[in-house]
């Protein structure tokens, strides 16, 4: 809630500015013929869409994911490639955004500049991750653990990496957040399949 001030309005300009060039250089990048991180989740949503395995396609980078990455992407499927790539690139700024809204601490955010351009450049599901753990460690904080589960769930049905955060849980005895992860990750993780 900061005051409408010529400093705020030109710092979001600048952003503004950035998310356009990025958005032009992803888009680039994804031209490209081997295309970028994000080709491989779309060409395994397609598989999917289709009937088929997402695993094993022959693609420039090989789709390692739990099946819940490319079941979200079938909506993208039906679009243009560049539309496709541009809504992947908008949800990820959308991610990055519910990230940032959650912390107070922002001072990190021109020193992960790399990271973050990296991750905008090369279409990676990373922001989507963060956000789910970021969203569960928020609920935690509240005592919403079923919430907290769920959340955390999510990102492991995504990428396996926050499973780590399970330890979070499970150092504070929070046993429905541990139990509700479990579940929730089985579900996210494997539904896609049995829906198919």
């Amino acid at each position: 809630n900061m005051p409408f001030t010529p400093l705020r309005v030109g710092l979001s300009l600048a952003a503004a500015i950035v998310c356009v060039v990025l958005a032009a250089q992803t888009l680039n990048r994804a031209l490209r013929p081997d295309g970028i991180d994000f080709t491989s989740y779309l060409m395994s949503a397609q598989a999917l869409w289709e009937g088929r395995s997402p695993y094993g396609l022959d693609t420039p980078w090989p789709y390692v994911y739990p099946m819940l990455l490319a079941f979200v992407l079938i909506p993208l499927v039906s679009l243009p490639y560049t539309g496709a790539v541009l809504a992947w690139f908008a949800a990820s700024l959308a991610a990055l955004f519910g990230i940032l809204s959650k912390t107070t601490d922002r001072s990190a955010l021109a020193a992960s500049f790399a990271i973050i351009q990296s991750t905008l450049l090369n279409g990676q599901v990373n922001f989507m991750v963060v956000l789910c753990s970021v969203l569960a460690v928020c609920a935690a904080r509240d005592g919403r653990d079923v919430t907290a589960g769920a959340w955390l769930g999510a990102g492991i049905a995504l990428k396996l990496m926050p499973a780590v955060l399970g330890m979070y849980f499970l150092v504070r005895g929070r046993w429905r957040a541990v139990v509700v992860t479990a579940l929730a990750s089985v579900v996210f993780s494997f539904g896609p399949a049995i829906l198919l």
